[in-house]
């Protein structure tokens, strides 16, 4: 399920899918840029062209981009700085914004998303990485 859900979020957005680079002088100093482009193809739980929205939380940080128009192919082209702890997390979710108007629950109006932890991600004597 995890690489069907990576698998998702790579059609979701532009590759690279997810960018960040990072400053590292030790663990107390770090800080995460984060680049969403756009999404491709994407349709929501029932098959149907949505409304996408895309919700991205890191650490205690969170962002919410809508695209500007009902379609499968939405165009963010956002980038984000963040200062992070190596505990915290990078969670990205692209949801149906109009289901979830409606009152559809998380899961019901979810089209993808992507849990990085990054203390798996991130290697002290790094000063920069991209994936």
């Amino acid at each position: 399920q995890s690489a069907e859900r990576t698998s998702l979020l790579n059609t979701a957005m532009n590759s690279p899918p997810l960018s960040y680079h990072y400053r590292c002088s030790g663990f107390s100093d770090l800080k995460v840029k984060l680049a969403i482009k756009e999404g491709r193809d994407l349709l929501n739980p029932q098959g149907k062209e949505a409304q996408i929205s895309c919700k991205i939380l890191v650490g205690s940080n969170d962002v919410h981009l809508r695209a500007a128009k009902r379609t499968p192919n939405p165009t963010w082209d956002d980038t984000f700085s963040f200062d992070v702890d190596l505990s915290d997390k990078i969670h990205i979710r692209i949801y149906d914004r109009k289901l979830k108007e409606k009152g559809a629950s998380d899961e019901k109006s979810k089209v993808g998303e992507l849990l990085l932890k990054l203390s798996t991600l991130i290697a002290p004597e790094e000063k920069e990485k991209k994936i």
